[in-house]
């Protein structure tokens, strides 16, 4: 049988030549790895459970795909490993990340690859004992009470994986990108709705920095702003534009489910959290955006229209509670506005 040759490096990843595999196993001579982050169109992340005949961490859960690099790139090895392990061939991958790890068995560099996939898994048995998809959310919970069943490398990749790559900060681009520009508003909605929902998760934070997305990609051209077709075409609209972004960036579907339900109805309100939405809106709007509506947007569309967009925007708001928060600037605001009339 042909000896496992794989590539030794220093401790600046520069290639020292090639040794035997055996030769890296707790010896503190250093290697690289590779690993695949390999999710579906449901935005779930394949797992494999090793072999109870692997050397390194038998019967762990780890990545998609992964193993040694021998004489040959990191992005040729992952290809190899992928088919090897899984059975999946002509993919792409995109390289995500490289770092050091290092403890009692095992000194690699390990560079992180992603890439998506619906084929079929046909597992290696002598390789890989099983494998499952998981959603995002279910993997961050078993993170936190099951993490000594994930391999090490696995834990630190993921770590960074999701400090590198967090959704919201992903979301906030898209959305300045979206508006040309950063706004306030969005930002004073997230800090509402935080106080509106002590426990809100990253959907709550992103669908209150995400809720006017339609205006974003299709333009902020409407003035009928109390029409219900329009506000419902907008909710609606930007429930699934939100969406598609969500999935596309890999969200799990909890996440992007309760982002387009938040979204959907954040004008008009609905159950508890979309109440809470709504009102963190109006609260934000009458602290960032009501200046603007008098200042520049009364001498072009009237006292009328402008005074009637301020009291619906305050007499929705779902609690009076929450009215407390918004009632200085809207009587601020609306006196302001009386002087156009």
């Amino acid at each position: 049988m042909k000896q496992e040759l794989n590539i030794e490096v220093d401790e600046d990843n520069n290639v020292i030549g090639l040794r035997p595999r055996e030769d890296f196993y707790g010896t503190g001579r250093i290697h690289r790895g590779v690993h695949l982050l390999l999710f579906n169109s449901d935005s779930k992340l394949l797992l494999q459970r090793r072999s109870e005949n692997k050397k390194w961490y038998p019967r762990f859960f780890s990545f998609s795909a992964g193993g040694t690099v021998g004489d040959e790139t990191t992005e040729e090895c992952i290809k190899r490993e992928t088919y090897e392990e899984i059975g999946i061939k002509d993919i792409s991958f995109n390289e995500l990340f490289t770092f050091h790890f290092s403890d009692k068995v095992n000194n690699s560099f390990e560079t992180i690859f992603l890439s998506q996939s619906d084929s079929p898994v046909i597992i290696d048995k002598k390789e890989v004992e099983s494998c499952k998809w998981v959603s995002i959310e279910e993997l961050k919970k078993d993170l936190l009470k099951n993490s000594d069943i994930f391999t090490p490398p696995f834990l630190e990749a993921i770590k960074i994986y999701f400090e590198k790559f967090p959704l919201y900060d992903k979301v906030v681009e898209y959305v300045d990108k979206s508006f040309g520009k950063k706004k306030p508003h969005f930002e004073r909605t997230v800090y509402w709705i935080e106080k509106f929902i002590p426990n809100a998760t990253e959907a709550h934070r992103i669908s209150a920095y995400a809720h006017d997305i339609e205006r974003g990609v299709k333009g902020e051209n409407e003035r009928d702003y109390l029409n219900p077709e329009i506000l419902k075409r907008h909710s609606e609209e930007g429930a699934e534009i939100l969406g598609e972004f969500l999935q596309k960036n890999r969200a799990d579907t909890e996440t992007i489910n309760k982002v387009k339900h938040l979204i959907s109805r954040h004008e008009v309100g609905g159950d508890m959290e979309q109440n809470a939405l709504m009102d963190a809106d109006s609260v934000s709007y009458f602290e960032t955006n009501a200046q603007k509506f008098v200042e520049k947007r009364v001498p072009v569309e009237g006292y009328k229209n402008i005074k009637e967009k301020f009291d619906w925007m305050f007499n929705r708001i779902s609690t009076e509670e929450h009215k407390k928060f918004a009632r200085e600037n809207y009587e601020k605001w609306s006196k302001e506005l009386e002087k156009y009339k």
